[in-house]
């Protein structure tokens, strides 16, 4: 059996995060057992037959087999991942199982001792019947990192892995889970597993009809689960263990107040499997959108009136590196699995394989003793795993961050999703379909996800997002020795993609723009961009520079805007008198049907995109969330509009 935990004290997000920390799991090896042993809970991980009492507990102990022969999507949760053994072995199953076509496996399972990738892989060596799978389980295992880690491990299989505290990682997590795997240690070797909080938050989480299986029949096991609304049976248990324990809940129990009801996704309507999906903007965050969606069996169409990579996303390269932030705010913990997540995509298309990410790695260097002391800080707390970071007296160096090109990423991130270079006019909804506006007439969609940077205000009404354009310069020099790996300090040089000495990339200049004007390439841009960069390589040759300029869309905040478009006219009503304080209870947010935005990336995007467009995903298939509940309020499209509500009222958006 897997592992977990130490208490919580409330049922905040991630103020436990300084209390209990993830760290790795301290293990040996049980010889008489042949499995690893916990040296925090003194007991051994699986036994002798692990793949069989796996099987008998948690697949058969839940119905599994004739449940999915009739889901289209189904949720497991899953209390300690330990090995990855109950993973492994409902993954098998699922294989083996007929269901209907298009059906998509999500399986969350929370850890707060996480095996290292090393030790996982021993362990596995005891079941050889699960060899194929636990290898692609091994290829994409997270480093030891608190957090969200989803990773898609097949067309219809997707692991969401929370390493973190019981309680707090179900807290944070949107998802209805149809069945629960309870395994962890036993009660009486970790009972904060088993304590009350876990079980409510068990409860919660759970969809109408889910049910339970553990192993235990302990006496408060028992009662907890019945307290918080399970019925109850007992089955004969796993060879010597005479009985286990399943159980179903009909109606979930009273869920917690929802503290942000403005932010809440519970109003989103989910699309139908296969439906088709309009995505406006053929940029990284249109790419990325068309990406996550084929992945959760939808039909992507993308329109775009320059085609695929047209603006920002058009520059020859472009930095993948983490931007570091201290304290554990929603916004340190977004882009910090933004970049280990756009990691995995990269890996994913064969970035790396196809020469247009060069992983090379990025110093980010220390400039002066204020920056210095910054990073030495942000070293001490531990916010990327060991061999993601290193420090010394230069700066920060990320070994696994790189330069990629733009255009190749954004091209293998569309595959064969068709592109159509039209130009929207206008979007409408009604009757559960999107209609688009083209030159060409009209085309009728499931939904649309708005992707195309500023121009995303063509079709919002007036004072509804506060997205403004900042021009960017870059500047290049072919067939030009660069440096060994990118080095950072705001400004920014680094290898050109593709060959050896293929050539050098710096920049970028940051000068705000007004709405509608279009940004011009200078020599002045050039000599600013060639200035910091020889601060940053001497080495740079005085040279003829090639140039190009685009627009970044941003936010006041920094953070992108993600998530399904508010209905402004119920935002403006429902939450008229925010500005008194919160005065009563209020209703969850309402949205436009089929209508999303994906914009506000600003210089990030390639690092933010992937992430961003899995959310995105997430929306329109009802299935769990890649990322925390306050990272979803973070991006959330109606922040701006609350914050105004709450400062003085705000009017109603223009129509």
């Amino acid at each position: 059996m897997s592992k977990n935990t130490t208490p919580a004290h409330n049922n905040a997000t991630h103020d436990l995060a300084s209390q209990n920390p993830v760290s790795a799991a301290d293990i040996d090896w049980d010889r008489d057992a042949n499995a690893p042993r916990s040296r925090r809970f003194d007991d051994i991980y699986f036994a002798q037959d692990g793949p069989a009492e796996s099987r008998h507990v948690f697949l058969n102990g839940n119905d599994l087999t004739d449940r999915w022969r009739s889901s289209t999507e189904f949720t497991i949760g899953e209390t300690g991942f330990g090995t990855g053994l109950n993973f492994l072995t409902a993954w098998d199953l699922w294989n083996q199982t007929a269901k209907p076509n298009g059906a998509r496996l999500n399986f969350i399972s929370c850890e707060q001792y996480p095996l290292t990738p090393a030790d996982l892989a021993t362990a596995h060596k005891a079941w050889p019947d699960l060899h194929p799978l636990a290898t692609q389980l091994q290829t994409a295992y997270p480093p030891v990192s608190q957090g969200f880690h989803q990773l898609n491990l097949s067309t219809d299989v997707c692991l969401t892995l929370i390493f973190d505290e019981a309680a707090a990682a179900f807290s944070a997590m949107h998802a209805k889970i149809d069945a629960w795997f309870l395994d962890g240690f036993a009660p009486s070797k970790n009972p904060e597993m088993w304590r009350a909080q876990v079980l409510e938050r068990i409860a919660e989480k759970s969809a109408p009809g889910a049910t339970i299986a553990t192993f235990t029949v302990a006496g408060a096991v028992r009662r907890g689960l019945t307290q918080v609304g399970f019925s109850l049976s007992r089955r004969p248990g796993f060879g010597r263990k005479r009985e286990m324990l399943t159980g179903r809940i009909d109606e979930p129990a009273a869920r917690t107040p929802i503290q942000k009801p403005w932010f809440s996704p519970a109003g989103i309507m989910p699309r139908p499997k296969g439906a088709h999906i309009a995505i406006i903007g053929a940029g990284i965050a249109g790419a990325s959108a068309a990406y996550a969606l084929k992945r959760h069996g939808l039909r992507p169409v993308i329109f775009d009136k320059q085609g695929p990579a047209a603006g920002a996303s058009g520059n020859p390269g472009g930095l993948i590196m983490p931007r570091l932030d201290l304290g554990e705010t929603p916004q340190a913990r977004f882009f910090r699995q933004a970049y280990t997540h756009a990691l995995n995509t990269l890996e994913e298309i064969g970035a790396a394989r196809n020469g247009f990410f060069h992983p090379c790695g990025v110093l980010l260097k220390a400039e002066n003793e204020e920056e210095r002391h910054r990073q030495h800080k942000i070293s001490a707390a531990h916010l990327l795993p060991d061999d993601f970071i290193t420090a010394d007296e230069a700066g920060l160096f990320f070994p696994h961050a790189g330069i990629v090109d733009p255009r190749a990423y954004v091209a293998a991130l569309i595959g064969d999703v068709p592109v159509h270079q039209s130009t929207i006019s206008t979007i409408s909804s009604h009757n559960d379909l999107v209609t688009l506006q083209t030159e060409n007439g009209t085309q009728e969609f499931s939904a649309v996800i708005i992707a195309n940077g500023r121009d995303a205000l063509q079709f919002l009404p007036a004072r509804s997002l506060p997205l403004s354009g900042v021009a960017g310069q870059i500047d290049w020099i072919d067939e030009t020795p660069a440096p060994q790996h990118a080095i950072a300090a705001g400004p920014y040089i680094a290898p050109l993609p593709g060959t050896p000495d293929r050539g050098v990339l710096f920049g970028a200049t940051y000068d705000k723009i007004s709405p509608g004007d279009a940004p011009t390439r200078s020599s002045a841009s050039s000599e600013t961009n060639l200035t910091a960069a020889r601060k940053l390589y001497p080495e740079l040759p005085s040279c003829p520079t090639s140039s190009r300029v685009s627009v970044r869309c941003q936010t006041p905040d920094r953070l992108p805007i993600v998530g399904a478009a508010p209905c402004w006219q119920h935002f403006a009503t429902a939450y008229d008198d925010l500005r008194f304080g919160k005065t009563r209870n209020y209703q969850i947010a309402n949205y436009q049907p089929g209508i999303f935005l994906l914009t506000g990336l600003g210089s990030r995007g390639l690092v933010t995109a992937p992430l961003c467009a899995a959310i995105i995903a997430q929306h329109l298939t009802g299935g769990p969330a890649p990322t925390s509940l306050d990272i979803l309020h973070a991006l959330h499209p109606g922040r701006f509009f609350i914050r105004d509500m709450k400062r003085a009222g705000a009017k109603s958006p223009s129509y």
